[in-house]
């Protein structure tokens, strides 16, 4: 009801508010109707996101299939385990079966055979997010984008790191603002993790920019 009002409300003052009474009265039920259909499905998403984002990681416990891209291919294991790659191979393998800790173990092997393996650090510091080990995970994804600077899975692991674990929500927003800067926005849910950042959290704020987002059917954020 909140977000009905507020919507309506924002909607009435930017487009209704300057026109005749007559034309208010011919509009009003239609927009009022528009309004609820927005909300609604708003509202849907906006609660999948919500329960995503504050639900505790299964990732560690159960295997899955890959959901980065549309139709990937669940990971296979390498022939043999001789190469920094097959380790890293090996370790998307554990992962994906929720083996975590020997997926760690993987990808540590694989940055003992590449230093400069900037993918390794990025899996094995989102692994220890997942485990929930924040502190192990940080400094992973923080040597991954050192030595890849635009690289936009550890931008967005470490934004969310830092807007929902290790709270520095400034820090999440600088974040993702790189990953909208590079043009990789299209298609991902930064937009809605950097409303949630600069709202401080989950508050009528956030509803209030998600619906408003939404409302105006914005390219960017």
């Amino acid at each position: 009801m909140i977000g009905l009002l507020v919507l309506f409300t924002y909607f009435f003052m930017r487009n209704l508010l300057p026109i005749n009474i007559t034309r208010f009265k011919k509009e009003w039920k239609r927009w009022s109707l528009a309004a609820v259909v927005i909300v609604t499905a708003s509202g849907l998403g906006v609660s999948k996101v919500y329960s995503a984002a504050t639900a505790p990681s299964l990732y560690c416990m159960t295997a899955h299939t890959p959901s980065a891209k549309p139709n990937m291919q669940p990971s296979e294991p390498p022939s043999a385990l001789q190469t920094a790659k097959d380790y890293f191979a090996q370790g998307d393998y554990d992962y994906d079966r929720g083996h975590c800790t020997q997926a760690i173990a993987d990808y540590t092997q694989a940055i003992r055979l590449n230093p400069n393996f900037a993918e390794a650090y990025n899996n094995r510091g989102y692994t220890y997010m997942q485990a929930n080990d924040y502190a192990n995970a940080l400094p992973d994804l923080n040597h991954a984008i050192q030595l890849r600077a635009h690289y936009v899975n550890a931008l967005m692991n470490r934004g969310d790191l830092y807007n929902y674990y290790q709270i520095d929500r400034k820090k999440a927003v600088s974040d993702y603002d790189q990953v909208i800067a590079l043009g990789a926005a299209h298609g991902t849910s930064v937009c809605g993790h950097r409303i949630l950042a600069v709202n401080q959290g989950w508050n009528l704020g956030t509803f209030v920019d998600i619906f408003a987002h939404l409302f105006t059917l914005q390219d960017g954020c």
